[in-house]
């Protein structure tokens, strides 16, 4: 699917680099979704984290950077629920997160519960579950 719309001139957006990266990580295919990552076509922060969470990445210092510009979102602007729910899913997968970033993250929350859908707020709590909050 990627190499086709590359073939066809069309440019992947980030539906597209997800819906890969996931093919790649339900087939194994941890080296064909990280040169994807490479490609910069994830380029918002929750796409890169769930792709990251997706393929099993366990370098730390990339994890670490991933997370740290996370935790800059969320510190300076307002993530919206799905981005909030990919935080959360991606930091329980990963084992990341803080209780620093968890506390911003939970502030963010309370101030949107309202426009949560269903499966974000799933997330949402399985991932302080896991965190232990």
């Amino acid at each position: 699917l990627f190499d086709c719309l590359q073939d066809a001139s069309l440019a992947p957006d980030a539906v597209c680099c997800n819906s890969v990266i996931g093919a790649c990580a339900k087939n194994g295919e941890l080296r064909r979704g990280l040169q994807l990552l490479s490609t910069g076509l994830c380029d918002k922060t929750s796409s890169l984290l769930w792709a990251l969470a997706s393929l099993g990445v366990r370098d730390p210092e990339v994890v670490q950077s991933a997370f740290a510009e996370a935790f800059r979102q969320l510190r300076t602007s307002q993530a919206p629920p799905e981005d909030l729910a990919l935080f959360a899913w991606a930091a329980a997968m990963l084992g990341a997160g803080s209780q620093a970033f968890f506390g911003k993250l939970a502030q963010q929350f309370h101030s949107q519960l309202s426009r949560f859908k269903i499966e974000d707020l799933l997330m949402v709590a399985w991932g302080f579950t896991l965190f232990g909050t």
